[in-house]
């Protein structure tokens, strides 16, 4: 029997493959096989998809939207090759254009596709109301406004129906978030260069006015060949709202506070400054910097600083709890690199680095080989492997228009009130419970082993004794030894 499969009308009308290209596929799939070979037609539709799958000509993901009956793969010019997950707004998928006809584009040396694209869509809906499109739009808007090698790239945007979406360069190699949570926690070098990496890219935006407010390792993504860059710009918001009023538009009061409302707190629990929590109305650089911050020490340590409790006990936290030292996690880190890490999460905003670019000199000795190492790790971890001994505190992104935002709001409005009225006292024994567990103690330096002022330090002395107390231990058993066989 000669008749094509059920199925072939839907894979001709997705247009994913070639309409040359899909009659040679169908020419030879019904040279080797007929409808007589399998019980149903659902069968046959089921082995024709699982030789176009075997000639590279789809892939599982399109094969599962095609047998649900879904034929529109395709956003404007570009054709949607597969899902990636799904963001604050809609899905991210996977596309190219029609300039690589293939499904399966050609990879460089380090496994790069160049013709990829992440498309993030917004759908028009109920669920997304005018507001939500605004603000989507705004967010291309901004992104539009920077071109840096650190920073993810917008290529394109535009509306097809009822679908917005953005367009922006493909990061292949995981996020730092999904990298520590199949390692573990990073070595010092390669969290000092992918530290630095995102700093330039956090400092142009500072440059050009602009706070991220969403620093964290989900925005940090890698490509293959070991280039970070830092994603996600739907937070970010002006330092002078005045210059960017046209840009923000109704969302300025919720920034500022204006016409006697309360500014809106926005961001990640885990990662939130203590002075972006009490005054969010007022954004400035050194809340970037703390989220830098925690982010590195989430690195090194494999968790946030405070990964245990709910939002408000989180928040809290940050506000009165000291962070714990990264020595005690990460004992090989250098003690120079370990103080930065502290004084980005200083609690005082004065006592952080003034700038990013403070926090790129400082670790500029301390970032060599970094990248080639970033580039072996991140083709390990495509391998499966086992599960992290300390699980990272799941990482979830608060949008302006999400739930978490407006419970960020109300914590935020309930600290407030409770600092204005003495209610929260310094005593933090409370908040051990939310501090992780020491893993190892740092061993020191050996030019900061010595205590000043000439005094030997109690390690120091046992070390010295132990000699003289082994010669003792001896001379009692041998002493035991004559008085037994005498």
């Amino acid at each position: 029997m000669n008749s094509p499969p059920p199925v072939y009308e839907i894979v001709q009308k997705s247009r994913l493959i070639p309409e040359g290209d899909l009659q040679t596929a169908l020419a030879e799939f019904l040279s080797a096989d007929a409808l007589e070979n399998h019980p149903s037609a659902e069968e046959f539709d089921d082995a024709f998809l699982a030789f176009l799958e075997r000639d590279l000509l789809l892939n599982r993901w399109q094969i599962s939207q095609l047998k649900k009956g879904r034929s529109r793969f395709r956003l404007g010019k570009y054709r949607v090759i597969d899902s990636l997950g799904s963001g604050g707004y809609g899905y991210v998928f996977l596309a190219r254009t029609d300039d690589d006809a293939s499904n399966f584009s050609v990879a460089d040396s380090d496994g790069h596709r160049p013709y990829d694209r992440a498309i993030k869509t917004l759908i028009h809906s109920e669920r997304h109301g005018e507001r939500a499109v605004e603000r989507f739009r705004r967010e291309n808007e901004i992104n539009r406004l920077f071109l840096h090698p650190n920073l993810v790239r917008l290529l394109d945007s535009g509306e097809d129906g009822k679908v917005d979406y953005a367009v922006f360069e493909y990061m292949d190699g995981k996020t730092a978030f999904q990298l520590v949570n199949k390692k573990e926690r990073l070595p010092g070098h390669v969290a000092s260069y992918i530290i630095s990496e995102t700093a330039k890219g956090l400092f142009h935006l500072h440059q050009h006015g602009f706070i991220h407010r969403d620093i964290k390792p989900g925005n940090i993504l890698f490509s293959l060949r070991g280039d970070v860059k830092l994603g996600d710009l739907g937070l970010a918001v002006p330092m002078d709202t005045e210059k960017y009023r046209p840009l923000l538009g109704g969302d300025l009061d919720d920034y500022r506070g204006e016409h006697g409302g309360r500014s809106r707190l926005a961001g990640t629990s885990d990662y939130l400054s203590p002075d972006q929590i009490r005054s969010p109305g007022t954004p400035n650089v050194l809340w970037d910097i703390y989220s830098l911050g925690c982010t590195f020490f989430f690195l090194v340590a494999g968790f946030v600083p405070f990964p245990s409790g709910t939002s408000h006990q989180k928040l809290h936290a940050h506000l009165l709890a000291e962070a714990p030292d990264p020595k005690m996690y990460s004992p090989e880190l250098p003690w120079d690199v370990a103080r930065l890490i502290s004084a980005m999460m200083d609690k005082d905003p004065s006592k952080r680095p003034a700038s990013t670019e403070a926090v790129i000199k400082t670790l500029a000795p301390f970032a060599a080989g970094g990248r080639a190492d970033l580039k072996r790790l991140l083709k390990e971890s495509l391998a499966p492997g086992p599960k992290p001994q300390y699980e990272p505190a799941p990482v979830t992104r608060s949008v302006d228009d999400g739930s978490e935002s407006v419970l960020l709001e109300a914590l935020s409005s309930e600290i407030t009130e409770s600092l204005s009225s003495g209610q929260l006292s310094a005593d933090v024994s409370d908040l051990d419970e939310f501090l992780p567990p020491v893993i190892a103690d740092p061993a020191p330096d050996d030019a900061e082993s010595g205590s000043s002022d000439g005094e030997t330090s109690a390690p120091d002395l046992a070390a010295a004794l132990a000699p003289l107390l082994w010669f003792i231990a001896a001379l009692l058993l041998a002493l035991f030894a004559v008085l037994l066989f005498r």
